[in-house]
């Protein structure tokens, strides 16, 4: 290679190194803090829970029953459930009865956990799965 050559292909090296000009360059990516806030897999979790500790997860209401909360059941694979019934505004009322679901992760359990829900209300069955992110 001649000496202009070899020049040329120096610049080309030494440009392809340093950093474009801040007009042009593109910031580098970082993680907003809704992404530390991702399952795993990439997935927005159905609820964020503090380790360790009781949370509400879910409610269940029937609306064609608003004096009897339904009967539900619930589990879970990384800690566990407890089941309350209360009272809630729901369907148009200022009050009717609700099941609550609180979900407590496993002793020093950190990451996603998956809660599974049935149930029966009038209007038909309950069959639902939530993903739980455990920080």
């Amino acid at each position: 290679m001649t000496a202009p050559l070899r020049l040329v292909a120096v610049a080309f090296a030494l440009a392809a190194a340093l950093p474009v000009a801040a007009g042009n360059a593109k910031p580098p990516a970082r993680p907003t803090p809704a992404a530390v806030d991702l399952n795993p897999d990439g997935s927005v979790p159905d609820k964020i829970v503090g380790a360790g500790k009781d949370t509400p997860v879910a409610f269940v209401w029937d609306c064609a029953l608003p004096t009897l909360a339904p009967v539900v059941s619930a589990r879970v694979e990384h800690g566990g459930v407890a089941i309350r019934t209360g009272n809630a505004p729901r369907c148009g009322k200022p009050s009717m009865s609700v099941t609550e679901i609180l979900y407590r992760s496993a002793p020093g359990f950190h990451g996603t956990d998956t809660l599974h829900v049935l149930g029966f209300l009038t209007s038909g069955d309950v069959d639902q799965t939530y993903s739980i992110l455990v920080k």
